[in-house]
């Protein structure tokens, strides 16, 4: 709950829906191997359906897979939640603010206006802003 205020016979409240836990060294570790799994445009699966067995299969991963896979070998656990994951939801929320998302995830790496280039610049700023965090908590 953030902002609360008491006034008279009132209380008023917000909830932030999309909590950030604070970016650690796994997270620098995570982004680096999903880009290292889509380190070029045939390694990345341009129509995933979240199913990523097949992608694990075939070598070619969507942006949702390639962050399950390396969370889990990084963290040794999947977290849907983690700072990364959030991290993108926000980023593709605040480039796309009018579109409707069932899984931001999945429904941005299959948008027909995504291409690789954009997965990649989008992942790149993420980093970028990771390795500025990490260096401030300094």
């Amino acid at each position: 709950m953030d902002d609360l205020v008491i006034t008279g016979d009132s209380i008023s409240f917000s909830i932030n829906l999309q909590p950030t836990p604070p970016v650690t060294l796994a997270d620098l570790q995570i982004l680096e191997r999903v880009k290292g799994l889509l380190k070029n445009e045939k390694c990345w699966h341009k129509n995933d359906d979240r199913d990523c067995e097949d992608d694990v299969d075939k070598k070619r991963y969507s942006l949702f897979c390639a962050l399950q896979i390396a969370s889990t070998e990084v963290e040794g656990d999947y977290n849907h939640r983690n700072a990364i994951m959030q991290k993108i939801r926000i980023h593709i929320n605040n480039r796309y603010p009018d579109k409707v998302f069932a899984h931001r995830l999945r429904d941005y790496n299959n948008m027909p206006e995504t291409n690789y280039n954009d997965l990649m610049d989008l992942l790149d700023a993420i980093e970028n802003e990771v390795i500025h965090e990490l260096e401030n908590e300094r």
